[in-house]
């Protein structure tokens, strides 16, 4: 839906609007600015501006903070249904193994195993005594 030109950004309707849109386009606030008034042919300009008036902040903040799209929330329905009794029921077994896969994924997924391999760090031979040279804490060699 489009905005009104005529109508400023303060206006409960059209802050709502603008907070759909920028959520609707993931934060890509140049598609949502294109969203909401097409007619403009820089789209960028108006959409960074959105985010600067308070009602549309406002009104995104009330939108991510549904109970429903809470991530806190998702995660303890999800250590719920994991550490729930069994009891023998077919909806109680398959939510189990559900939140035990959503609840693992980060842990055996082979890009996070690479990513964390990759922050080990490494050890560069010499440091020490190239970065005493460096301070002055120790006489530096002239290589002949």
């Amino acid at each position: 839906m489009q905005l009104n030109p005529d109508l400023p950004l303060s206006d409960k309707f059209q802050a709502r609007l603008a907070a759909q849109a920028i959520c609707r386009n993931n934060f890509n606030l140049t598609a949502a600015g294109a969203e909401l008034r097409p007619d403009l042919k820089h789209p960028g300009p108006f959409g960074a501006r959105l985010m600067d008036e308070p009602a549309v902040v406002h009104e995104v903040n009330k939108i991510m903070n549904r109970g429903d799209r809470n991530v806190t929330r998702y995660k303890s329905l999800m250590w719920d249904w994991l550490e729930a009794p069994a009891d023998g029921t077919k909806e109680t077994e398959e939510n189990r193994r559900t939140a035990a896969r959503i609840l693992a994924k980060p842990y055996l997924d082979p890009k996070m195993a690479r990513g964390q391999e990759a922050a080990q760090g490494f050890v560069v031979e010499g440091l020490e005594s190239g970065a005493g040279i460096l301070a002055g804490d120790s006489p530096s060699k002239k290589l002949q």
